[in-house]
């Protein structure tokens, strides 16, 4: 929201030589993470967008070596989780792997309490190259998850 209580406008982000673009109401930022030893060569790209009771959370990776693409989200995913202090965390994927666009829910603990995240992960190549997208937002506030849902929604691959 700005400084006025009226919603900003949303814009398309294309984020930067990974061919994905996503819909945000406010401009995604850069953050680095280091490559892990066991992925020499391999690409990371990473952003995030935070407002108020909303955090999107945009991974890009790709990697030299042919891999199981949902290994590497799902690890990514977990590490990620744990960094952010949820625990106990069940990454579901809501339809089947082999799709290109794999809805995901997340259910964990923050500080013990319940929460619940959503997200998508994409596979741009089967073996080499995954974009995932997670969305935190306060369950209970109707506005954070419609921020959420929708630039989740938004995401592209142009191929």
């Amino acid at each position: 929201m700005n400084s006025g209580g009226a919603p900003e406008a949303w814009t398309r982000y294309s984020l930067e030589d990974t061919g994905a673009s996503l819909e945000l109401p406010g401009e995604p930022q850069s953050f680095n993470v280091p490559v892990p030893a066991k992925m020499p060569g391999a690409v990371l790209k990473n952003y995030y967008y935070k407002s108020g009771d909303v955090l999107v959370i945009i991974s890009y990776s790709m990697t030299p070596n042919s891999m199981d693409a949902w290994s590497y989200a799902a690890g990514w995913m977990d590490g990620l989780l744990k960094q952010q202090g949820i625990t106990d965390a069940t990454i579901e994927p809501v339809r089947d792997l082999r799709a290109k666009r794999v809805p995901i829910k997340v259910i964990g603990k923050l500080n013990g309490t319940p929460v619940e995240l959503r997200g998508a992960v994409l596979f741009i190549d089967q073996q080499k190259e995954v974009l995932v997208v997670l969305a935190e937002f306060k369950q209970a506030n109707a506005k954070a998850r419609a921020v959420a849902t929708r630039a989740v929604d938004s995401v592209q691959i142009d191929n």
